[in-house]
């Protein structure tokens, strides 16, 4: 990891207000992966922000410990987020270790014996802004009821580092709904943040924008020699923490 150096970050929300972010920015040349947790640190802050507007406004965010439903969701991250997990996993002390790398194993497995596997790496490497096509893999997945690898007794066993789409994802609606979440009786209400840092992160290099590449987090180990044979580019650290948020910018939610 490249040093890093505290950084003010400024995030204004299409001139209603401004969210001032301290964080750990890389310095000198830097890779993508090297600024996820400035991400997480910035995601942390916006969607904290979120949370508070909506409290406000008597619709407190209904997420809290032991609600894993979205755990079992079909989870989608960003190439860069799937390959910090991946060696995060194989990173794991022991015993947790052989359990993590066991789940991994066993979701390609479950995937494969039920014959979505291969659909499921096609529908993201060629048909990823499908969004029917997604829908029916996010169905057919939730179907097996297939737990995120890292989800140990109902808690998340990398909450610190979890990615981005974790941090986002949230719901103001009952809980119990989620485990429910593709049923018509069950009204789900997520929250809409004013970035969409995880769609964001999908499509951006380091550099600049890109076509978006990501993939389901249980396939992370799976795919991890794939993803090391992608280097990106290697810019400025606050450059490209810079970039990323004027890229993200551009899909503001509020200003739709």
């Amino acid at each position: 990891m490249p040093e890093t150096k505290k950084t003010n970050l400024v995030i204004d929300f299409a001139g209603r207000d401004r969210l001032i972010v301290a964080v750990d920015a890389p310095l000198g040349r830097a890779k993508l992966a090297d600024a996820l947790p400035a991400l997480f640190k910035v995601a942390d802050a916006v969607f904290a922000r979120t949370a508070a507007a909506l409290a406000g406004m008597g619709r407190p965010v209904s997420c809290g410990p032991g609600c894993a439903a979205c755990c079992r969701q079909l989870i989608v991250v960003s190439e860069p987020e799937a390959l910090r997990l991946a060696r995060l996993a194989r990173d794991l002390p022991e015993p947790g270790r052989e359990s993590v790398l066991g789940r991994f194993q066993d979701a390609a497995a479950r995937l494969e014996q039920a014959g979505l596997l291969a659909g499921l790496i096609d529908a993201f490497s060629n048909q990823v802004h499908d969004w029917r096509r997604f829908r029916e893999v996010q169905k057919a997945y939730w179907d097996l009821g297939i737990d995120c690898p890292f989800l140990e007794n109902g808690v998340c066993g990398v909450y610190r580092d979890r990615p981005l789409i974790c941090r986002q994802y949230a719901v103001t609606s009952p809980p119990e709904h989620c485990a429910r979440v593709f049923s018509a009786q069950a009204k789900v209400e997520k929250v809409i943040h004013p970035l969409d840092l995880a769609g964001a992160l999908a499509g951006f290099d380091g550099a600049g924008p890109q076509r978006t590449r990501a993939l389901p987090l249980t396939l992370a180990l799976l795919l991890e020699g794939l993803l090391k044979d992608r280097p990106g580019p290697e810019i400025d650290g606050p450059n490209m923490i810079a970039r990323f948020l004027d890229y993200a910018s551009l899909g503001y939610a509020g200003g739709k």
